[in-house]
């Protein structure tokens, strides 16, 4: 049997991404009992966009 790991990998999210944050949003950060913008006066991006959940390699058998 083959044992392969599975390295992941980190995309840049792209503007179309970023604006569907925006929108689902309301431009506020959604961690809990934080007031930060998301997206400054002039439309800059200020957020940052986390993952929930921490990329890690994955192995099958």
């Amino acid at each position: 049997m083959m044992t392969v790991t599975e390295i992941a990998k980190r995309l840049t999210p792209e503007g179309e991404t970023l604006r569907k944050v925006f929108l689902k949003c309301g431009n506020l950060c959604a961690f809990p009992r934080c007031a930060a913008l998301m997206m400054d006066a002039d439309g800059t991006f200020i957020g940052q966009a986390c993952h929930i959940e921490a990329a890690s390699a994955v192995t099958r058998a």
